[in-house]
């Protein structure tokens, strides 16, 4: 889990801007992330162990194809649907 725990991305769109995710405590499911942007909140994600696995097994895919903001992706494609 440790690579779910912390990642840090430029947005394409602002170069200055730091989005990242990370593990937040919680008791009522298997893992909350947080997605945050400056060190600031705006989104979260809180997944029972198997959509917990779904977003480990996506952030994964996205980092075997290269791509440095691979648990930013994966949240935001788990947080759509």
């Amino acid at each position: 889990m440790a690579s779910a725990r912390s990642r840090q991305a430029s947005d394409a769109a602002h170069d200055d801007t730091v989005l990242e995710v990370i593990q937040v405590p919680c008791e009522s499911h298997a893992a909350c992330l947080e997605l945050r942007e400056n060190g600031h909140g705006v989104a979260t994600l809180c997944l029972e162990a198997d959509m917990l696995e779904v977003f480990l097994d996506l952030e994964a895919a996205y980092r075997q194809q290269g791509l440095g903001d691979s648990a930013i992706m994966a949240f935001r494609q788990l947080s759509q649907s």
